[in-house]
């Protein structure tokens, strides 16, 4: 067999192998039937159905180049920014994208400030070149761009991609729909929008249509159309090497059509190209097909599905928040989300043994340690210890990061799997780590909202709040069993200073339990004394059942100005404060003042009213003046409540009673 080598793929693949592994395999040209793939190789030929791209009067195209057809008239903007501000926007279609987290994606470094007005100008633009500009909404969450199901392609890939995942279809039927949803590409998905091109939906979008030809083909060769499967695996095996089930399906297309030293040659390449680009041995899949070719037979591997998950611990309260979660299936990530102590991984631990059931792939668990005592999980550690999950012994692991990456995107992209991502710091430790397609499920817990996780990859938050009032109750007569009617009270106010959190709550229950005679009134009289409640809030068994230090790694994670604003804000008495004051009382400016208590917000170490007020509750502020009088001392401490007292001096006598407390009767001091 004589192999030519072509030119290397494209740069916005998922894999950049070496060009010296391109190959072409002799094909065989009979006339094509009318079920075959033919029509997939032209934009101009697509055999899409009527009823899933006919709609509007404007049609939304990221399944190659971004387009926006408006009537048959190409109106794409133009500009750079525009299509990246649109192309985000439509990673995200139907829901708010946060417009710091927007500008953030679009302008990462801006010293000056100015993204928010160059995304309001963008936006601008962009509204005028939709059929209607109401498409584009400001809401309180955000951006947010309304598309109809068919005015997207990708909603059309969508809906043939889930009739494939739900319907049981003779082959000729599955030839037939893959064809349809292949025709809707026109390339690399937002091949020309370069900032996305490592975003995890397009990384999904290209997995799935991976997913979609191996189906294609598989139906293609039960038809016996060994030809066209020769064909179509060839050229997709040029543009992605490294991909072996691509290879594996050209081997046994090329076995069934009589040519067993052909399968072979492409097996021997394929594990030449594994070994020196990534080095891997090929697989169960290609191994398997080699040893049809060598005339062996089948030979079948199985492995046990990994089943990590920790033992679940008992909710009160939490079943809403199960609900939001959602059910299982393919979709964006979902980050659960709150403070230290409020119960993020016990409730997300809590949703993957109900759902179990939905991933017989297995349901894998890594602990991230983004918050802790030992330093955060390496992502390239993280992609180890999964692969190493399912089967990957580490000799077979790549060295590489994106080659990680690549191999453990190929291993998931058809799979059910749910991947819990526990304790994450920010979204870089997060997006490699994202599953290839499927049918999978990735749920991610982490005090940091992560931001850019929304942002490019669709993330959908679930915030955890502290417990209820009356639940945080009930876990306390969980836990220490019947309680007195005369000491109700004091059960609801001990929740209340332990800040409803169920940590603190457990800690509690655990001094209760542990102390003859102690009763809830005498440890909510110990627990009164701010400056002892994070003493008392200690169970003495590690750092993980200490609030202090669940508090502390929250702080370490700071930047020096974040950190200065949370040591203000512990100054103060139980009461919100506005940016003008809470500036005043930094000595900062405010545009500086706004950042940092953002970055608070969504670490979960401050609180933002509706009126944009801020504040803390009672063990995230004595926590903060703890670290106020260690790092700050007694002398800037009495500085910054004079700063205070003087704004507020001002704005009594009128000079900026628009932004001072006292216009608004608020206690300061």
């Amino acid at each position: 067999m004589t192999c030519r080598r072509t030119p290397a793929a494209s740069p916005h693949s998922a894999y950049d192998p070496s060009p010296r592994y391109r190959w072409r395999i002799p094909r065989c040209r009979p006339m094509m039937m009318a079920s075959g793939f033919t029509a997939l190789s032209s934009p101009l030929q697509r055999d899409v159905p009527g009823d899933l791209l006919s709609g509007g009067s404007v049609r939304f195209e990221t399944l190659g180049p971004l387009r926006v057809d408006c009537d048959g008239a190409d109106v794409t903007p133009p500009g750079r920014v525009q299509r990246l501000v649109l192309a985000t926007l439509l990673l995200r279609v139907n829901r708010s994208v946060p417009v710091d987290a927007l500008a953030d994606g679009v302008w990462p470094d801006d010293p000056a400030g100015r993204a928010q007005s160059r995304l309001q100008l963008a936006v601008h633009r962009i509204r005028g070149r939709l059929d209607d500009p109401a498409r584009l909404t400001l809401e309180p969450g955000g951006y947010r761009l309304q598309v109809a199901e068919d005015e997207s392609d990708v909603a059309a890939f969508d809906q043939l991609t889930a009739r494939l995942r739900g319907e049981r279809m003779p082959p000729d039927e599955v030839v037939r729909v893959t064809s349809q949803a292949l025709g809707l590409w026109r390339g690399e998905p937002l091949e020309d929008v370069a900032e996305l091109g490592d975003a995890a939906e397009v990384l999904r979008w290209s997995d799935r249509r991976r997913w979609v030809i191996q189906l294609w083909c598989e139906a293609q060769l039960l038809c016996g159309r060994n030809a066209e499967v020769i064909d179509r695996a060839a050229t997709d095996l040029d543009r992605e090497p490294l991909h072996e089930p691509f290879a594996a399906l050209l081997m046994r297309a090329l076995y069934a059509a009589g040519r067993p030293a052909d399968a072979l040659a492409v097996y021997e390449r394929t594990r030449v190209a594994l070994r020196e680009e990534l080095g891997l041995d090929p697989g169960p899949a290609l191994r398997k097909a080699q040893a049809q070719a060598l005339g062996d037979g089948p030979v079948d591997v199985v492995l046990a599905a990994p089943a990590e998950l920790p033992p679940q611990v008992p909710l009160v309260g939490r079943q809403e928040l199960i609900g939001l979660i959602g059910e299982p299936g393919p979709s964006a990530p979902r980050v659960v989300t709150g403070m230290a102590g409020v119960g993020k991984t016990a409730l997300a631990i809590a949703w993957a043994h109900r759902h179990c059931a939905a991933f017989p792939d297995g349901q894998l668990f890594v602990d991230l340690r983004g918050y802790s005592d030992d330093a955060p999980v390496a992502v390239e550690d993280a992609l180890a210890s999964l692969l190493a999950s399912l089967g990957y012994m580490p000799e077979r692991i790549p060295s590489d990061l994106h080659a990680r990456a690549a191999l453990w995107r190929s291993l998931t992209a058809t799979r059910r799997m749910l991947v819990l991502l526990d304790n994450a710091r920010e979204t870089e430790q997060v997006r490699p780590l994202l599953v290839g397609g499927g049918a999978s499920t990735v749920i991610v817990t982490s005090r940091n909202a992560l931001p850019g996780l929304v942002a490019r990859e669709g993330a959908r938050v679930v915030p955890v709040a502290p417990l209820t009032p009356d639940d945080a109750v009930s876990l306390l007569r969980e836990l220490i069993g019947p309680i007195p009617a005369e000491d109700g009270a004091a059960v609801r106010e001990l929740a209340r200073v332990c800040g409803e959190l169920p940590l603190a709550l457990r800690i509690a229950a655990q001094r209760l339990a542990a102390r003859d005679g102690l009763g809830p009134a005498d440890l909510l009289a110990e627990l009164c004394d701010e400056r002892d409640r994070l003493d008392l809030l200690d169970a003495d068994d590690g750092p993980a059942t200490d609030i202090r230090a669940e508090l502390s790694w929250s702080y370490a994670a700071l930047k020096p100005e974040a950190a200065q604003v949370f040591r203000m804000l512990g100054l103060l008495p139980r009461t919100e404060i506005d940016l003008s004051a809470l500036a005043a009382l930094c000595n900062l400016p405010e545009r500086v003042v706004r950042r940092h208590a953002e970055a608070l917000v969504r670490l979960h170490l401050a609180q933002r009213s509706e009126t944009g007020l801020y504040s803390q509750d009672d063990l995230l502020r004595a926590y903060a003046a703890e670290c106020a009088a260690e790092h700050d001392g007694p002398d800037a401490s009495a500085a910054a409540r004079a700063r205070l007292l003087s704004f507020h001096a001002l704005g009594r006598a009128g000079a900026r009673a628009d932004i001072a407390w006292g216009a608004r009767g608020r206690t300061l001091l």
